[in-house]
């Protein structure tokens, strides 16, 4: 099923524009702007509308030159999702957020003739966008490559060996120009199949496993 977090209740300002109906904050203490960002997808739902409502972008439009096309840095995302957010360059033509809670759309929510009611529940895909920015955020200081992990843990004065041990074992790979398998004693192994013990079955699998130790089956 589809995975929406609400919003809140939002009361029609014009055709492309909703305000918060009632506080700001909600019982979690977060403003829109801490639910959804600038570009992304919003899902706005109401009995006065065709359809029910619809999916909009919450409106990303710039200030620009005469007739100068919107430039990439304010093209909301592929995705419903805004990731990382927009530029912080942006200067955008519509107000969000704010005391009032507005939220403005890219396409036009027209009411149908004759309705009263035209206020909307309005919803977002996935969790709050104070939720995916702290995600983001924490992201950051992961290492990417094994030597950026190398050096994360030398600061940390930890334990470097099994990384060193890799890193040589890859130049003795190139050097010889063919990959070996490894194979590795592991101490303090626990033999579970001790039934077998004694037995010419157990002293067969005793003889396989240690070729298998000694690297003859490789």
């Amino acid at each position: 099923g589809k995975y929406l977090t609400e919003i809140g209740r939002m009361r029609r300002l014009d055709e492309r524009t909703f305000v918060a109906m009632g506080p700001q904050a909600s019982e979690e203490g977060l403003a829109l702007e801490d639910k959804v960002a600038r570009g992304e997808a919003v899902w706005l739902v109401g009995d006065a509308y065709a359809s029910g409502g619809g999916w909009f972008r919450v409106d990303s439009k710039v200030e620009t030159r005469k007739n100068e096309v919107q430039p990439a840095r304010a093209k909301p995302p592929d995705s419903v999702l805004s990731g990382e957010g927009m530029s912080k360059k942006n200067v955008y033509l519509s107000d969000f957020g704010g005391p009032s809670g507005t939220l403005p759309i890219d396409g036009l929510m027209i009411p149908l003739a004759g309705s009263v009611d035209t206020s909307v529940t309005a919803y977002r895909f996935g969790v709050n966008a104070d939720v995916r920015r702290l995600w983001f955020e924490a992201g950051k200081g992961v290492p990417r490559s094994e030597a950026d992990l190398e050096a994360a843990l030398r600061r940390e004065r930890l334990k470097v060996e099994g990384v060193e041990r890799r890193s040589k074992d890859k130049i003795l790979i190139a050097e010889s120009g063919r990959k070996r398998k490894r194979y590795v004693e592991k101490k303090n192994r626990v033999t579970t199949n001790t039934h077998m013990a004694g037995t010419e079955d157990g002293r067969l699998m005793e003889s396989i496993m240690g070729n298998v130790r000694r690297g003859k089956f490789q």
